[in-house]
């Protein structure tokens, strides 16, 4: 089963795909190095204090990695039929730019999932887990596997779970959290589709779509986070 990540290839997804490629083999990493641009500012001091967490939780040995491919949007024409030679029968994306329509269309024949941080059911697009929090919607802080439609975070849902939070966790920790679950339920998928069980499928009520989040708002919602966590 010939598996092809499209993603950023940041830290926490480098976690994800090092867990998988020690279950299967046969896997290839499209980097692109296509950005999502703000007109907005979108800073957050949070973030070095994030990367800092996860570099001690995760590099106490180096992370192997299959076969890595650097591109610039995955969308083109030319990045689709370098992607359609490899004849991948399973394509995740994980964190990468949106697959558009095209894409899409020119892989009939293969399961193209979408790793989501968020429930889609009730916060599409980005910044979900961000957003479910402003709205004081803890229960919501989940981690979605879904199949890709041509709309955003709206395909059917192959598994979605909760995030388990602790007492005095920190908003810096939440991410971490996330890509173990993410590498939980997209093992399991890839090891039912490779026995060949029945993928019992869920419907999406594709929620409302969420664009960036703006510093200032972010600065709120890791009070909110924080001050949540220590009453748990």
């Amino acid at each position: 089963m010939k598996i092809v990540f499209v993603t950023s290839l940041d830290l926490h997804h480098k976690f994800i795909i090092n867990k998988i490629y020690s279950k299967f083999n046969n896997i290839i990493i499209f980097r692109d190095k296509e950005k999502i641009k703000s007109k907005f500012n979108t800073s957050f001091s949070l973030v070095k204090k994030q990367a800092l967490y996860e570099r001690k939780k995760w590099l106490k040995k180096k992370l192997k990695l299959p076969e890595v491919i650097n591109i610039k949007n995955a969308n083109k024409i030319s990045k689709i039929k370098q992607i359609k030679k490899l004849k991948p029968q399973i394509i995740v994306a994980l964190g990468a730019i949106r697959l558009n329509k095209n894409f899409i269309k020119n892989f009939k024949r293969t399961k193209i999932v979408n790793l989501h941080g968020g429930n889609p059911n009730y916060y599409r697009g980005l910044d979900s887990h961000y957003w479910a929090i402003y709205h004081n919607d803890f229960k919501n802080l989940q981690v979605c596997l879904h199949f890709i439609e041509n709309e955003l975070d709206t395909g059917k849902i192959i598994q979605i779970k909760k995030i388990k939070l602790f007492k005095n966790m920190k908003l810096h920790q939440l991410r971490s959290k996330n890509a173990e679950i993410a590498e939980e339920i997209l093992s399991k998928f890839l090891t039912n589709i490779s026995s060949k069980k029945r993928i019992i499928l869920k419907k999406n009520n594709s929620g409302r779509y969420y664009s960036f989040m703006p510093s200032p708002i972010k600065k709120i919602i890791e009070n909110k986070f924080n001050n949540f966590a220590k009453k748990l």
